[in-house]
């Protein structure tokens, strides 16, 4: 299990560098901007890009087929996924943080009302979100593979957002103000059981996807 998450943490390693020039630039907009929003949630989206390249690489390489070779069970092929998708989620995590807290040191009159607590919470919550998105990214990567689930993943999420807006024009938007009440009190402490629940059941999926899959 560890070595395949070594290999994928091998496989990106390259590109690495270049992901994580992209919460520099985050840094240094929100710098001029006096805002840490797109560094706080932007950043996060950027495990779910790695892993993608890491199922990337195993296609090119069809590492699949040879590490079924190996004493290597189909479960661990699933599960090492899900652990670098948490791996790299927490990197990223700390690596806004920082950048945050860096920048608002730099330049207190910019940020007199940032705080360090407020912007962890809210980036563990967008990590929790962005864990719930991985989830379903994976289910879908194990299913067609990388290729064809880059484009499965972006027709459905395009066509929900388009049926969505098309809703709230013919409906009317609706009125989510008791939910947004809700979601203010309590979100900070039901996105962590939601997430891994959602995250556990899309371990099962994907296990029963790679077990019927023909290698």
């Amino acid at each position: 299990m560890i070595g395949l998450m070594k290999k994928d943490f091998y496989n990106v390693g390259s590109s690495l560098k270049i992901y994580f020039l992209i919460p520099l630039l985050f840094a240094v907009l929100g710098y001029q901007d006096g805002s840490t929003d797109l560094l706080a949630f932007g950043t996060c989206f950027l495990g779910i890009f790695i892993v993608i390249s890491s199922f990337a690489y195993d296609d090119m390489a069809h590492f699949n087929n040879f590490a079924l070779t190996l004493p290597i069970d189909r479960k661990d092929l699933v599960i090492s996924k899900f652990l670098i998708s948490n791996l790299f989620l927490v990197i990223v995590l700390i690596i806004s943080n920082l950048f945050a807290n860096g920048i608002a040191m730099l330049a207190p009159d910019k940020f007199v009302n940032f705080s360090p607590v407020y912007f962890l919470e809210y980036t563990y919550i967008a990590s929790m979100i962005v864990n719930i998105l991985a989830s379903i990214i994976l289910i879908i990567m194990f299913k067609y593979g990388s290729e064809k689930g880059r484009i499965v993943f972006l027709v459905t999420f395009l066509g929900l957002g388009f049926i969505g807006g098309l809703l709230g024009k013919v409906f009317g938007e609706p009125d989510l103000s008791g939910i947004t009440v809700f979601l203010d009190q309590y979100l900070s402490y039901l996105i962590l059981p939601i997430s891994l629940g959602i995250e556990a059941i899309a371990i099962v999926i994907s296990n029963k996807i790679m077990k019927k899959k023909e290698l």
